[in-house]
């Protein structure tokens, strides 16, 4: 497997953005800014935001899917559906099983489909205790019940408008 070597490109705050240079807002090595929302324990290096394995080895190595088994990593593709990541992890023995996938406050593991808690690792990533044999290791968000509480008030407000566009519109023809 090749090093990943090549540096993320900064982009200044203060760019101004031409037709000469439109291109180079493309040219982010993390285009969506996923490591903008990172722990810093995820960081080697906090203040160079470089993401090679020189610099950010712990960064580089959640990008790449590295799941990590004792002290050996592997890179393992993993199945992601919405709002849930699933390895499928083998191991000759019972071990913690640090897998890439960033641990937040309300994460939640599932290990051969029953709830486990977790560890948070160094590199601020989801850490189970892992089974001797083949793990299947599912982490979901769990989201806040404010959020639930925000899309109800939301969907009644937007019925009270769309109730109101009508009932005005009513009150015109008349």
């Amino acid at each position: 497997m090749r090093n990943n070597v090549e540096t993320a490109k900064v982009i200044p705050n203060d760019a101004i953005i031409r037709n000469s240079n439109y291109n180079n807002i493309f040219d982010y090595s993390i285009l969506y800014g996923e490591t903008d929302y990172y722990p810093k324990m995820a960081f080697d290096n906090l203040e160079d935001r470089n993401v090679s394995v020189e610099i950010n080895p712990k960064i580089n190595s959640i990008l790449l899917h590295k799941v990590i088994m004792g002290n050996k990593g592997k890179i393992e593709t993993p199945k992601a559906t919405a709002n849930r990541i699933e390895y499928s992890v083998k191991v000759n023995k019972k071990e913690k099983i640090d897998v890439p996938v960033l641990a937040y406050k309300r994460t939640k593991v599932m290990l051969n489909g029953r709830n486990v808690n977790y560890t948070v690792s160094p590199r601020g990533t989801v850490m189970v205790d892992g089974n001797k044999g083949n793990n299947k290791i599912s982490v979901t968000y769990q989201p806040s019940k404010l959020l639930y509480v925000g899309i109800i008030v939301a969907t009644i407000t937007w019925l009270g408008l769309f109730v109101g566009l009508i009932f005005s519109g009513r009150k015109s023809v008349n």
